[in-house]
């Protein structure tokens, strides 16, 4: 949205002189919409055909894919509808244009797979521990219908979801590895490789898993 007023507003690559403000926002609008679906659909699609990619890798394959099947569609666009670009938009600015947008909302992706940031103990999670067990949060665990908490004061267990449990620790810097397990980044002693396969070491020595659908956050962390 805040893209397309934007275009709207400052009429690039002289739609501002060809068409009126309603105009340039529905035109803008649609473009853009387009091009974040596509986008979404390559991020989604190099996820599940190469899962085990770096951050780095994925993106660049995505951004490849990206600019393949948005460029093509972008010219025939505009050749099939001429006003408001006419056909002499250059093919380098719609690769650029493309590859930075696939580019920029891949990072914003991986930059919000981390809660900002703090080692705060009075997270509502926290606060649900009896008093003698309150203290910074190492890691959270599933089992059965129970939340196992570690603090450097020991382990509780709440009755609880765990999806509930991993939003009731805000201000506290850390992320999901793995469906059953959320750690705390100021917890973590190192990253091990194990057959191929990613474990992190917690500070209290427990060797948790990673799993596919969560490895980018600790690629995020650069921890990985």
């Amino acid at each position: 949205m805040l893209l397309s007023l934007i275009a709207a507003v400052t009429g690039p690559f002289g739609t501002y002189l060809e068409t009126s403000l309603l105009s340039r926002s529905l035109y803008w609008a649609s473009l853009i919409g387009t091009a974040l679906i596509f986008s979404e659909g390559v991020k989604i699609g190099v996820k599940h055909l190469w899962p085990d990619l770096s951050f780095t890798m994925s993106a660049v394959a995505a951004t490849t894919l990206f600019v393949l099947l948005f460029t093509p569609t972008t010219i025939v666009a505009c050749a099939l509808n001429p006003s408001p670009f006419g056909t002499d938009l250059p093919i380098g600015t719609i690769v650029l244009t493309a590859a930075a947008l696939c580019m920029g909302t891949q990072k914003l992706d991986y930059l919000n797979a981390a809660k900002p940031a703090s080692d705060s103990t009075e997270s509502r999670l926290i606060q649900r521990l009896p008093t003698d067990m309150q203290g910074p949060l190492i890691r959270i665990t599933v089992r059965d219908h129970y939340v196992d908490v570690y603090t450097d004061k020991g382990m509780h267990s709440l009755l609880m979801r765990f999806r509930d449990a991993a939003d009731e620790v805000e201000g506290v810097e850390g992320f999901c590895i793995h469906r059953s397990h959320w750690v705390a980044r100021r917890a973590i002693a190192d990253v091990v490789m194990e057959k191929g396969r990613p474990f992190v070491i917690m500070n209290d020595g427990v060797k948790v898993p990673v799993s596919r659908k969560y490895r980018h956050n600790v690629e995020a962390a650069g921890l990985l």
